[in-house]
């Protein structure tokens, strides 16, 4: 859901032509669509979500440069699912399962709530 450039860039031209559907890690953005961090605050002792080139995740997104976005577009996700009844997450989870080229949603959570 925040992160889309590779997908929309390199990947949907081959997903469309031959049929294929993709596999989405870590819907909920290493618990960053959860809710847990709309106001920009990332608790102590929390796990890193390390990127491929291990880099912790949560520095893209609060680093002094990106904070403020973050933290509007995480306000305006949470508006949005506010509007439609539901949590953050349900929100985050429906769209991945609604988007027509996505076949499986990889999960991976620490609690229910």
């Amino acid at each position: 859901m925040l992160k889309r450039e590779r997908f929309e860039k390199e990947y949907k031209s081959l997903v469309e032509s031959r049929g294929y559907g993709m596999t989405v890690f870590s819907p909920l953005a290493v618990g960053l669509l959860t809710g847990r961090y709309n106001d920009g605050s990332i608790p102590e002792g929390r796990v890193k979500g390390l990127m491929e080139d291990g880099d912790d995740y949560f520095d893209k997104w609060f680093s002094p440069d990106g904070k403020e976005e973050t933290v509007r577009v995480l306000s305006g996700l949470a508006e949005i699912a506010k509007e439609l009844g539901v949590t953050q997450p349900q929100l985050a989870l429906a769209w991945v399962v609604a988007h027509q080229d996505a076949n499986i949603a990889l999960l991976g959570f620490s609690r229910l709530t």
